[in-house]
C-alpha cells in the first residue's frame, strides 16, 4: 500500500493492517453509493480515559496512509479516527475513476453522512479534520450536513476556501471548462508534478518526495472536480455570516501558501459565528501543514491538544 515505509516512520503494513507503536489500524473497504471507499480506523490508546471520535478528510492528491502516522497523537490523546480515500481519490478510485467526485459538489457530504453513520452507529458526537480540499469539505459539514448537531469541533487546515492568486483561473477559463464538462463530464485535467511546487507545499524533504514518487499524489483529476472545488470554497465565503452551529472551531493556516489564499481563510474565519474559535497562523509552513518537519507538527499537535482540552 505505501511505496516506502521507511518514509512514515514505524509503521509496519499488510494487506490488512497497519501496525503502529501504540495502536492498530484496520483497514476496511465499506461500499456506499454503488462505490467501494478504502478506510482505515485507528483505535485509541488503551491507555488513557477515551474521548471520542474523529473523522480525517484529505486534500486534493491525497490519500488516507499519509495520515495515519502523521495524526496518531490523536489515538494517544483517547480518541479513534477513520480516514477514508474520498471519492475520486486513491484506492477508492483508481485509473480512469480518479477525480470523479460526483454530479454535485453536496456529494461529498453524503459521502461523510454515510462515514458519520458507519463509524459512529449513530451514538455520540463527532469531530473533524481536514486539509485543504477536505478542510472546505469539512466547513460545508458544518453548515448544512445531515449531523451537523452531532459536530462537537472542526480543525482544519489550509481549507481551500479560494485559491492562492497565482492558481486562481479567469472568468474565461471558468466559463470555458464549465462548457467541456457539460459535453464531457469526465474529462481529466492532467498536470506534471512540478518538484517546486512541492518544495513550497512541505518542508520536509522525505515527504516531498513521497508526493513526487507516489502514483495517488499525483495532480490527476476531472474538470468538474476542479470546477467543484471553486465552487464550495465560493459558497462557504457568501454563506459563512450564515452558520448555525455549536461546534469549535479552530482553522490552521500557512502564511508561506502557494496553492490557497491565506487571507480566505482569515476571511472566512472573521465571519462566521461561532461562540469557540481560533486560528493559528503558521509563519514556517508549507500548504500541507501535518506533513511538515517535526518542530511545526510539534507545535501543531500541542494547539490542537490544548484546543480539545
Amino acid at each position: 500500500m505505501w511505496e516506502n515505509d521507511s518514509m512514515l516512520g514505524n509503521s509496519k503494513v499488510d494487506t490488512i493492517t497497519v501496525t503502529t507503536n501504540l495502536s492498530n489500524v484496520t483497514h476496511d473497504v465499506v461500499e456506499h453509493d454503488h462505490i467501494n471507499f478504502h478506510t482505515y480506523t485507528v483505535t485509541a490508546n488503551p491507555e488513557v480515559p477515551y474521548r471520542g471520535k474523529f473523522i480525517i478528510l484529505h486534500g486534493w492528491a491525497e490519500h488516507s496512509p499519509m495520515y495515519i502516522n502523521q495524526l496518531e497523537f490523536l489515538a494517544m490523546l483517547g480518541y479513534d479516527y477513520l480516514i477514508y480515500d474520498q471519492r475520486g481519490s486513491g484506492q477508492t478510485s483508481k485509473g480512469k475513476y480518479r477525480g470523479r467526485s460526483g454530479r454535485y459538489s453536496t456529494v461529498a457530504l453524503t459521502d461523510l453522512d454515510f462515514m458519520i453513520e458507519h463509524f459512529t452507529q449513530g451514538e455520540g458526537e463527532i469531530n473533524l479534520i481536514g486539509h485543504s480540499m477536505g478542510g472546505s469539505i469539512a466547513l460545508s459539514y458544518m453548515q448544512s450536513g445531515k449531523y451537523r448537531s452531532k459536530i462537537n469541533s472542526v480543525i482544519v487546515t489550509s481549507p481551500l476556501i479560494r485559491l492562492s492568486p497565482s492558481k486562481q483561473p479567469t472568468w474565461l477559463r471558468v466559463s470555458l471548462a464549465s462548457l467541456i464538462t457539460l459535453l464531457f463530464p469526465y474529462f481529466h485535467h492532467y498536470e506534471e508534478q512540478d518538484p517546486a511546487v512541492v518544495e513550497n507545499v512541505t518542508h520536509n524533504t522525505k515527504w516531498q518526495a513521497y508526493l513526487l514518487e507516489n502514483e495517488s499524489c499525483q495532480p490527476v483529476g476531472t474538470i468538474k472536480q476542479m470546477l467543484q472545488l471553486i465552487s464550495r470554497g465560493e459558497d462557504l465565503l457568501q454563506t459563512a455570516s450564515e452558520v448555525e452551529s455549536n461546534a469549535k472551531l479552530l482553522i490552521f493556516q500557512s502564511e508561506q501558501d502557494i496553492i490557497v489564499d491565506a487571507n480566505a481563510s482569515r476571511d472566512y474565519f472573521d465571519r462566521v459565528p461561532l461562540d469557540v474559535k481560533k486560528f493559528e497562523s503558521m509563519p514556517n509552513s508549507g500548504h500541507a501543514i501535518f506533513l511538515e518537519n517535526d518542530s511545526v507538527l510539534d507545535s501543531v499537535k500541542r494547539i490542537i491538544s490544548e484546543f480539545l482540552g
